[in-house]
């Protein structure tokens, strides 16, 4: 038995404004990821796929996000969280691009506070 992973990407970005807006560009997606207990599976920054899973759909991707009307200059704390459920465990790392700072690496459950420049896209 096999199971897909999608996107399991939530964001958190709390900011004094209300109008923020998130768009999913493109899902999360490793293809077909085995259930057997305590094997991984990796995507690569370049969405390269290694580890236990079934790499021959066409349909893998890193996955992107874009949030938009941030404050300019204003200061944001972006996190992403991962999933975990009775057959898998998802822990994503992310680039988020777009800041006064450059690129900041994300890792699941650890907030970042960034200021913004005027977008964010978040891509992993």
């Amino acid at each position: 038995m096999k199971h897909l992973v999608y996107s399991l990407f939530l964001l958190s970005i709390s900011s004094s404004l209300g109008a923020i807006t998130i768009s999913e560009i493109a899902p999360v997606h490793f293809g077909s990821v085995s259930a057997q207990s305590g094997l991984t599976c990796t995507m690569s920054q370049f969405g390269v796929i290694s580890g236990a899973c079934d790499t021959t759909d066409i349909d893998i991707t890193l996955g992107e996000v874009l949030v938009t009307n941030l404050p300019r200059n204003g200061n944001v704390e972006v996190m992403i969280t991962g999933s975990t459920n009775t057959a898998l465990q998802y822990a994503p790392i992310a680039e988020l691009t777009g800041a006064k700072g450059g690129t900041v690496l994300l890792y699941d459950n650890q907030p970042v506070n960034v200021t913004v420049k005027e977008m964010v896209p978040i891509s992993r």
